[in-house]
């Protein structure tokens, strides 16, 4: 970056340097306001010329791809922590259930020696099945 108000690196110029680097390609960048290498350097094969303009505009599309990953990775989280919000309900939910099984066990073992002690006495075994499942399911 210079202080002339001219550029100071013409197309001509970098001509030259190309033919004499046998035509290697050239990364140029520009950080002169004005500018400092003639635009139409930029016009050139084998020549990448970038100004301050050029990296304004790749920040300020790495900012928008920023902003896009902002806004997908807070619905991810609103997405999981529904998630968890909902599992942590379950869980509240656990000591109940637990307890309701213990219940049903116990009522079912009482009700299945009391059927083998009806169909030892020789009981009819339908009416003892019929009076199980009716006991189990009043009990329940």
């Amino acid at each position: 970056s210079t202080a002339s108000s001219l550029p100071i690196l013409g197309k001509g110029l970098v001509e030259r340097a190309l033919r004499a680097r046998r035509r290697r390609p050239m990364f140029m960048v520009d950080l002169a306001v004005p500018r400092d290498i003639e635009p139409e350097v930029g016009e050139l094969d084998d020549v990448f010329l970038y100004t301050v303009d050029d990296l304004a505009e790749i920040v300020s599309l790495n900012l928008d791809a920023r902003r896009a990953a902002v806004d997908q990775a807070e619905a991810i989280i609103e997405s999981q922590v529904g998630q968890f919000m909902h599992w942590m309900q379950a869980r509240e939910n656990v000591p109940l259930i637990r307890a309701l099984r213990e219940h049903a066990e116990h009522a079912r073992r009482g009700e299945v020696e009391r059927a083998l002690k009806l169909l030892q006495r020789g009981e009819d075994a339908a009416r003892v099945l019929e009076s199980l499942s009716q006991a189990l399911t009043n009990k329940l």
